[in-house]
């Protein structure tokens, strides 16, 4: 659904405040995986909403802000986020 090289990865979520949204995120560098659901979909559709358009990685924004609106919409979905080794 997206691949992202983890430096890049590391950008993007740093631009998010500091707090919840990006601890969650930030669970896929140190744990290797991290799992978003309906539990998760209101926090991080508001935080990566907030980033707006302008950055270099608004099309990854925009990608997730599309698969958590599908979570808010049927909570039985999640995403698995995994770490791929090169």
């Amino acid at each position: 659904m997206l691949t992202c090289p983890l430096d890049d990865y590391q950008a993007w979520i740093t631009q998010l405040p500091v707090g919840d949204a990006q601890r969650k995120m930030a669970g896929l560098v140190k744990f290797g995986e991290i799992t978003l659901d309906s539990s998760h979909a209101r926090l991080l559709h508001q935080a990566f909403s907030a980033l707006g358009d302008g950055d270099r990685f608004s099309a990854w924004s925009a990608t997730l802000l599309d698969y958590l609106a599908a979570i808010e919409r049927e909570s039985a979905l999640y995403l698995m986020v995994k770490r791929m080794e090169e």
